[in-house]
């Protein structure tokens, strides 16, 4: 017989199992769960509320960054219609300069056009007035006719040789004085226009010295209708040249002379103005 045998109670080996002594009560603690950590549900509504404090605190940033950028974009936009519309300003403004240069360029070349063909009138004037001088002198102090009145066409084409004998074998004086007194060169007696220059005779009506010469015998007032320009006033003289006998020049205007060997010449200049000499 097995002096030892197998312990059919295990509480009955010590070293395998202790069974309780079931004099001494159980602890409270020994069968239930741990209790949970002192003030956890705080801590984790502290740090919920600081996420959500957070992420607000970021939202506000980002919107805020957002309207700076906004607000960048516009002002550079401002900024640059802004400068166009200097831009637009500057090239405006030298248009306007450039158009003011131009029309006083114009203008002053215009200016400078017409002074210069006035002055080849008044020299044109002078040769007339030598030109009648010398025939004078040729002709005992006479003037080709002190009585006629009339007017002798001038003749444009110096090579018109039948135009130029007619006129040099005409009945009337004053026709061949033209053509043999002032067409003498190579040249016809021409306004810087290119048209040729007509002789307009007539005689002063004055009735003592002094007096003016008839309204006929005047340029200087003479115009069209007023809207027409400077240059038609000019041509509205049809390039007569007056030779007013028995009269000199009052500045501008013709007057009564004392002598029939006296005689005003008189033509309408470009621009407002006239001119009148005398032998």
């Amino acid at each position: 017989m097995d002096q030892n045998p197998m312990p059919t109670n295990p509480y009955q080996n010590g070293n395998s199992f202790n069974r309780p002594d079931p004099s001494q009560p159980i602890p409270a603690n020994q069968f239930s769960p741990s209790p949970a950590p002192k003030n956890s549900s705080s801590k984790i509504t502290t740090i919920f509320l600081l996420i959500i404090a957070l992420f607000g605190l970021g939202f506000g940033i980002y919107e805020m960054l957002q309207v700076q950028a906004k607000d960048k974009e516009l002002k550079a936009k401002d900024e640059e219609i802004q400068a166009k519309n200097e831009e637009i300003n500057r090239l405006n403004n030298q248009s306007s300069s450039e158009k003011d240069k131009q029309t006083d360029t114009d203008e002053a070349a215009r200016i400078f056009i017409q002074t210069k063909n006035n002055t080849t009138r008044k020299n044109d004037i002078g040769t007339l007035i030598a030109s009648l001088t010398n025939y004078e002198s040729s002709n005992r102090g006479n003037l080709p006719d002190a009585t006629w009145a009339g007017t002798v066409s001038g003749i444009a084409d110096i090579g018109d040789n039948t135009a130029i004998q007619q006129y040099r074998s005409h009945s009337n004086k004053w026709y061949r004085f033209y053509a043999n007194y002032i067409l003498t060169g190579s040249q016809a007696f021409l306004d810087p226009d290119g048209s040729a220059y007509n002789l307009r005779v007539t005689q002063c009506d004055g009735k003592k010295e002094g007096d003016y010469c008839s309204p006929d015998s005047q340029v200087q007032n003479l115009k069209f209708s007023g809207t027409e320009s400077e240059e038609q006033s000019h041509t509205a003289q049809n390039h007569n040249i007056h030779i007013v006998v028995n009269a000199t020049c009052n500045e501008k205007m013709a007057i009564q002379a004392n002598s029939s060997r006296s005689f005003a010449v008189l033509y309408k200049l470009e621009g407002d103005d006239s001119y009148c000499e005398t032998n």
